[in-house]
């Protein structure tokens, strides 16, 4: 199942678990630049404004390398 920058990070699901809207909330590249940015700012390493964008460029490297290792897992 690839990662999809796109996908929301908390669907809103059925009591059946079909998907409801999927797109809910914050997208998973949202919620994982979010959580990069927690990360940078506490490691003081970087400056302020370019905090964001190297939080960005994590995010994506990280859905880069769910989908590299997704497509070696076999069930």
């Amino acid at each position: 199942m690839q990662t999809r920058k796109d996908d929301g990070i908390f669907p809103l699901v059925d009591s059946g678990g079909n998907y409801i809207d999927a797109e809910f909330g914050l997208t998973k590249r949202e919620y994982f630049a979010a959580m990069a940015m927690q990360g940078l700012i506490i490691q003081n390493e970087y400056f302020p404004h370019s905090i964001p964008t190297k939080a960005v460029e994590l995010a994506n490297e990280l859905i880069k390398a769910l989908n590299e290792n997704d497509s070696n897992v076999t069930e």
